[in-house]
């Protein structure tokens, strides 16, 4: 580009990407469409070795051209089980839902879709025994429960395998994005991914078109949480549990990046309490691209920009840059876990006293106020005194 920065200009050993372009066209999988010309709309298309003609009868096998945007749309429905049943081949999300009740969705797969997997909110959500992998961004989005009164969403996703996904955005597209009150997600296999393995809370957005469209749009904020006309709308997270689950090989195309990851900006992180992580196991947790950015900051568990009120216990971190990054948080304990062949073992720092995340904003401390006062939220006994030190963490 004429005034490309710093940033965006290619530098030898960089990563680059070639979307289109005929003379390219001279390996497996790859296409291109003619987009002028009198051959205008014609598809180029060079199979994959022994992927046409299908070596077998799986309905994973040759090569197919997907139709349909979505294949389940599932808004205010209810009570509804899909079990062993095959989604493949939607140009968007293979199964997409808002406001719903009572879904299971059952030892089932969802593969090779160019948006995410499965992205539903609601309350009594079931995804379990599923595998997704071959999916352009998220894997799997369950969220659920209302923040202002810390109703609990009740959601479940366990004993999933979940590989192979963000193909087509390569950043913020995690096996798991989670968000709301209550919800548990356990027993997963989450692997083989460039960046994040579960993401959410904070001030992260809520849905999968949230973070395919921008890592920002449709973030959360305090006011989400004052605001009564919002619908109490899914946000942050309280209250959650993460549990037993497996990640491996994740992470290895970005930097300043966490395969467990969540981000408190905008005062957020002060309000997020009660979540739990425990007895997860982190395996191979690196960057492995080269970075023009200097040392490559890859964290197993990043609590991001003072991210607070953590439980995060008995987890085991083998081959990963870091094992666990506190960046800024308070009242968080980090007890029996175990770190194998790390870089380092752990971070802990004081960002929120230099106003990183607008913790520091005038704005943001009258609303962290207002939510304190929130009558749910006195369980968690929160106080805004000296709200920006890092105050009470403990490791054990």
């Amino acid at each position: 580009a004429a005034h490309a920065s710093e940033m965006s200009k290619a530098n030898l050993g960089s990563r680059y990407y070639v979307f289109n372009l005929l003379a390219e066209l001279d390996d497996g999988a790859e296409y291109y469409i003619s987009r002028s010309g009198p051959n205008a709309g014609m598809l180029y298309f060079q199979p994959a070795a022994g992927a046409w003609p299908p070596a077998t009868s799986s309905p994973f096998a040759g090569a197919h051209v997907s139709a349909a945007t979505s294949l389940i749309e599932l808004n205010h429905a209810s009570s509804v089980v899909f079990q062993g049943i095959s989604f493949q081949h939607a140009r968007g999300t293979a199964i997409n839902g808002s406001n719903v009740r009572s879904i299971t969705i059952r030892n089932s797969t969802v593969a090779n879709c160019g948006g995410a997997g499965i992205d539903l909110s609601g309350y009594n959500i079931t995804v379990a025994d599923c595998e997704v992998f071959g999916v352009g961004g998220t894997a799997v989005a369950v969220v659920g429960g209302l923040h202002r009164t810390l109703t609990r969403g009740n959601n479940l996703v366990t004993r999933n395998d979940l590989h192979h996904y963000a193909r087509w955005k390569r950043t913020y597209q995690p096996a798991i994005l989670w968000s709301g009150v209550g919800n548990i997600y356990s027993w997963n296999h989450i692997h083989d991914a460039p960046h994040n393995g579960i993401l959410g809370g904070g001030s992260m957005s809520s849905s999968s078109a949230g973070l395919l469209n921008w890592l920002h749009h449709e973030s959360c904020t305090l006011q989400n949480l004052l605001d009564p006309s919002a619908h109490q709308a899914v946000c942050g997270g309280n209250d959650n549990l993460f549990d037993s689950n497996l990640i491996e090989h994740t992470n290895y195309e970005c930097d300043d990046s966490g395969a467990f990851y969540t981000c408190g900006q905008q005062g957020t992180g002060f309000v997020n309490r009660g979540n739990v992580l425990r007895n997860n196991t982190f395996k191979r947790i690196r960057m492995e691209d080269a970075t023009n950015l200097g040392y490559p900051s890859v964290q197993a568990i990043y609590l991001d920009d003072s991210m607070s009120g953590w439980l995060i216990e008995n987890n085991t971190v083998e081959d990963a840059q870091m094992g666990i990054m506190v960046g800024g948080g308070r009242d968080t304990i980090i007890r029996n876990n175990r770190w194998v062949n790390c870089d380092k073992g752990i971070h802990i720092d004081n960002r929120g006293m230099t106003g990183r995340g607008g913790d520091g904003d005038p704005a943001d401390l009258t609303q962290l106020k207002a939510v304190m006062l929130l009558p749910a939220w006195q369980k968690y006994g929160l106080t805004d005194e000296n709200v920006g030190v890092p105050v009470n963490d403990t490791v054990i």
